[in-house]
This record gives C-alpha cells, sequence and structure tokens, in this order.
C-alpha cells in the first residue's frame, strides 16, 4: 500500500476516533444531565449500567481504538494536530443533544481551531518510510535540540506544579475564604497551571504510545522501555484528570488541556522523531493559530463566567428581597400616627409612636 494511501486512511481513521471520543463526551454529559434531573424530582438515578453508559464505553472505546491505529499511520505531528478535532466534535454535537448554543465568541474559537486542524494536516510532517523501530527511531532524535527543549519544559512542569500545589494548599486551609466547592476563574494562574503541567504528562505518556506502536512489527526486547513509561505516566494523566473535574474550572481546563498536549506534541514530534513539515512556514502558522486558540478560549470562559456570577449574584439579591417582604407581610399591623408638638402631657414633637 502506497504511503499516500496510508496517509489519507490514516487521517480518515483518527478523525473517526475523535467523533466517537466526542460522541462519548456528549452522551456522559447528556446521562449527567438526566440523573440531576431525576434527584431534582426526587427519583433516584439512572443505574450504573444503562443503556447511555453502554453508549458511552463503547464509543469511547472506539474513539481510544481509532487514535491507536490511525498513531501508526500518520507522522506524531500529524496525529497530534488531527486529535485535537475531537473538540470541534464535542462543541457541534453539544448544541442539538445537550441544547448548549454555540454563542458567537466560541463560534470564532470553534473556527481557529478548524484552521489549526486543517492546516496540520495539510502542511505538516509528510509520511517517511523509516527502516526502523519506534525505540530505534526515538534513539536518533536530535540531541542537541533535546537537551535544549527538555529542560525547559521539566522547568515549566515544576513551576506550574509549585504554584498549582502551593494555591491549593491556601484554598484548602481557608475555607471561609474558600468554601467547598470553590472553582476558580478560568484565566487565574492557578487555572491555567493545569493544562499546561498535565499537557506536559499527557505529552510524555502519548509519545510513549507512540514509541511502542511503531516497535510492535518487528518487536524486540527494547518495546519493555516505552511500556514501562505509559505503565508510569497514564494513571498520573488520569489522576490528572480527575483533579481538573474536581479542584479547577473543568469546562475551561479540559479543552486547554487538549490544545496544550497537542502543542507540546508537536514540539517534541520535530525533535523526537524528526519530522519534517511540507511547508514549514504554514505549519508553523497553523501551530500558532492553535495557541491564539487556546487563550481566546480561555479568555472567552472567562467572560461567561464573570457574566454568570454577576448573574447568579443578581439573582440572589432579587430573591433575598422578595423574602423580606414576604417575611414582613406576615407582621402585625402597625398603626402609625405623628404626634404634634404640645402641653407637658403631648409626647415629644415629630415622634412616630406605635400603637
Amino acid at each position: 500500500m502506497s504511503s499516500g494511501l496510508v496517509f489519507s486512511l490514516g487521517i480518515i481513521v483518527c478523525l473517526t476516533g475523535s467523533f466517537l471520543t466526542a460522541v462519548s463526551n456528549v452522551v456522559l454529559k447528556y446521562l449527567d444531565n438526566i440523573n440531576d434531573a431525576l434527584e431534582a424530582k426526587g427519583e433516584e438515578r439512572l443505574p450504573s449500567c444503562n443503556y447511555y453508559s453502554g453508549v458511552r464505553f463503547a464509543t469511547l472505546i472506539g474513539g481510544a481504538t481509532g487514535d491507536l491505529v490511525s498513531m501508526a499511520m500518520l507522522p506524531y505531528g500529524v496525529w497530534a494536530g488531527l486529535n485535537v478535532s475531537n473538540l470541534i466534535f464535542y462543541m457541534l454535537l453539544a448544541v442539538p443533544f445537550l441544547n448548549d448554543p454555540l454563542e458567537p465568541p466560541e463560534a470564532a474559537v470553534a473556527g481557529l481551531i478548524t484552521l489549526s486542524v486543517v492546516g496540520c494536516a495539510i502542511f505538516g510532517p509528510e509520511p517517511v518510510d523509516k527502516d526502523m523501530t519506534g525505540t530505534e527511531d526515538f534513539t536518533r532524535m536530535d540531541l542537541q535540540q533535546f537537551f535544549v527543549i527538555f529542560p525547559l519544559t521539566i522547568m515549566l512542569y515544576i513551576g506550574m506544579m509549585y504554584l498549582q500545589r502551593t494555591t491549593l494548599y491556601e484554598i484548602k486551609n481557608n475555607p471561609e475564604k474558600y468554601p467547598p466547592g470553590y472553582m476558580p476563574r478560568p484565566m487565574s494562574l492557578y487555572n491555567m497551571s493545569g493544562p499546561v503541567a498535565f499537557g506536559i504528562l499527557t505529552c510524555f505518556a502519548q509519545v510513549s504510545i507512540k514509541v511502542t506502536v511503531d516497535s510492535l512489527s518487528p518487536i524486540n526486547a527494547w518495546i519493555i522501555i516505552p511500556l514501562l513509561c505509559i505503565v508510569a505516566f497514564y494513571p498520573v494523566h488520569l489522576m490528572n484528570l480527575s483533579f481538573m473535574a474536581d479542584e479547577l474550572h473543568a469546562v475551561t481546563c479540559v479543552p486547554a488541556h487538549i490544545m496544550c498536549t497537542m502543542l507540546f506534541n508537536s514540539l517534541y514530534a520535530y525533535i523526537l522523531f524528526e519530522s519534517q513539515p511540507r511547508i514549514p512556514g504554514l505549519y508553523i502558522f497553523s501551530l500558532e493559530l492553535m495557541i491564539v486558540a487556546c487563550f481566546a478560549y480561555v479568555y472567552v470562559e472567562d467572560k461567561i463566567y464573570v457574566r454568570d456570577e454577576l448573574k447568579e449574584q443578581d439573582t440572589n439579591g432579587k430573591e433575598n428581597q422578595e423574602s423580606i417582604l414576604l417575611s414582613s407581610d406576615h407582621l402585625p399591623h402597625a398603626n402609625f400616627k405623628t404626634v404634634e408638638s404640645g402641653g407637658l402631657d403631648e409626647e415629644p414633637a415629630n415622634m412616630t409612636t406605635i400603637n
């Protein structure tokens, strides 16, 4: 099979996997909405094993399979770019199935992501037939570039984690200032530490999978190294996803994490696998579009967060006023009269008395 045909099929498989992943996420959110509605009515949640959970896990497995198969068929830099398409699919599917319309700023961000994904596919690394395993390809990396970029990446990771953990410590030890369920603003450094730091670890985990997949034929003993890396990184990756859902602004962090992972993957694809773009200038421009899209997405979500907070405060203020008015209706009726100033037997001037 020609490399061009493999490349085209790889794009189709990757996009199919991304679509199935998006469907899985939409079904998960749809199921969560159903359970919330049942709880609001005082009814029991759906059992763990139900139609929706079955669809969710089936599409999740299908999406993961598509990712793995396409990873073996595409240059790693192209695969990293196309993998972000699940964000676009999710935004589109959320409109009819979750009743979550795309606001104009969100639609603009989705357009930027789409342009970046298309640019990575068209102008990104070319497929190259390499007569070597993934582990052999990995050992032929550009060491000079690696020893410049890798330490900087680790320093960035340590800095983000230090910021995150010190802020988390402050939050957990100040329940009066940060009550249970506290959610940070999307644009805060604490919130953005999740996508950046966790994106680095996810990149390392996916690079390990890429090396493993490319080392399956022919297989040799060196495959144990990327396998051990997968075992080391993936449990941490899953814990990181749970942390973002529980402690950070998940609506912002999860998409931003995917975009940050894509950017780190593209960087390390060039360093580790000598991926040469078809048109370097336009490929770099496509990656810059993804950076802009990431910042724009966080900015838009931050504005929506502030708007919703103001609406909630306004609603709570009106409810408090209504409760005060309602409670005053139950007080005994008071008869107010003003007493004019007069003699010694009269009450002081302009005093209001209650009979």
